[in-house]
């Protein structure tokens, strides 16, 4: 896995946590599709560093994650696309998220999130 850069398990029926233990092995990668299954818990603190920092896409849609997603994300992280829509989160998604935009000087062109947790309004989908 060390080694990998494209991961779609999208459209699955998994219905546990994403591992802890992904950022250690997955450290080349720069495509993640969890998309459409029934994940559960929250995204791990640790999530950010997954594949060195230098993951560009993120596909979390569609599940039941909760909690809050990770702000340790820092424009330096080259994230381009991150589609969180449709979980159970329970807090907004961190300001320092919101200033990863091509706006801000960093790479992100495409976040989609559900309004009642985006404060990124402007980027969000369909938010006022």
């Amino acid at each position: 896995l060390g080694h990998l850069r494209y991961l779609d398990l999208s459209h699955n029926s998994f219905t546990s946590s994403i591992p802890t233990d992904w950022p250690d092995m997955l450290l080349t990668l720069r495509s993640l599709y969890l998309d459409h299954n029934q994940l559960t818990s929250s995204i791990p603190d640790n999530f950010p560093t997954i594949g060195k920092g230098w993951l560009k896409q993120l596909y979390l849609n569609d599940n039941k994650l909760t909690g809050r997603f990770p702000g340790s994300w820092s424009p330096i992280w080259y994230l381009t696309n991150v589609d969180i829509r449709n979980n159970l989160f329970t807090a907004d998604i961190p300001s320092n998220v919101c200033s990863m935009n091509v706006f801000g000087q960093a790479e992100m062109v495409e976040l989609r999130a559900d309004c009642d947790v985006c404060d990124c309004r402007k980027l969000c989908d369909n938010c006022d």
